[in-house]
């Protein structure tokens, strides 16, 4: 997810490149066997919140946060 506004620096461009290709297939995975029922969503929650640490969502977000801050005060 890249918007249009928001500019990546190096640093955080590489973050961006090394986690959302596998952070948007492990959503797109996830997502579905919890609508088809593979899945059950009170189950196996903690465990996709889980993988998404694993796959560095929180790195993703403090670069999306640290561009925002840095376009924010301009």
């Amino acid at each position: 997810f890249q918007v249009s506004w928001l500019v990546l620096n190096e640093d955080e461009s590489e973050v961006y490149t090394d986690s959302w290709y596998n952070l948007d297939v492990f959503v797109s995975e996830w997502v579905a066997k919890f609508i088809v029922g593979d899945y059950d969503i009170e189950d196996k929650w903690d465990d996709y919140l889980a993988g998404l640490e694993t796959m560095g969502m929180s790195d993703l977000l403090d670069a999306y946060q640290s561009a925002y801050d840095r376009t924010a005060t301009k």
